[in-house]
């Protein structure tokens, strides 16, 4: 009668040969997971020049030409809106017997190139009310052209 020899076991109870090609077979099936993206099958990274981190050809992220700074979206907005009224911003404080206040304050805001209603100032609540209504106009449509990218 022969002696069948075990081999030696740790605790988990799996045999040190078997878990040692347990752990190779592992580390070869992982080493061909490279971070490599000419490796990549058919899914196209950008170029490293690109800041924003998404898939090339899905058209969500933005580029240089479609990008839009705050400044400029100010500016585009302020033009968009040179010589318009009071009324033509639909009067958003209303008004009593006449506008002239409201006017008055509208054409000093984009006179003075005031694009944000903190910057409003005056003795009369009518003009004040006039350059706010302004400046909360050039901010929305800016918003709305930095959002547009355009």
């Amino acid at each position: 009668m022969a002696l069948l020899v075990e081999p030696p076991r740790l605790r988990t109870g799996v045999a040190l040969p078997h878990r040692l090609g347990l752990v190779l077979g592992l580390f070869m099936v992982l080493g061909g997971c490279g971070d490599n993206p000419s490796e990549r099958s058919d899914e196209a990274w950008l170029d490293d020049t690109d800041t924003v981190g998404t898939w090339a050809g899905r058209g969500d992220e933005e580029t240089e030409d479609s990008a839009i700074s705050a400044e400029e979206a100010l500016e585009r907005a302020a033009s968009e809106h040179a010589g318009i009224t009071y009324d033509d911003l639909g009067s958003p404080y209303g008004c009593t017997d006449d506008c002239s206040g409201h006017e008055a304050g509208v054409a000093w805001a984009q006179e003075n190139e005031i694009h944000d209603p903190s910057d409003c100032g005056g003795r009369s609540a009518s003009f004040v009310e006039g350059c706010e209504a302004y400046a909360e106009a050039v901010q929305n449509s800016a918003a709305e052209i930095e959002q547009r990218g355009y």
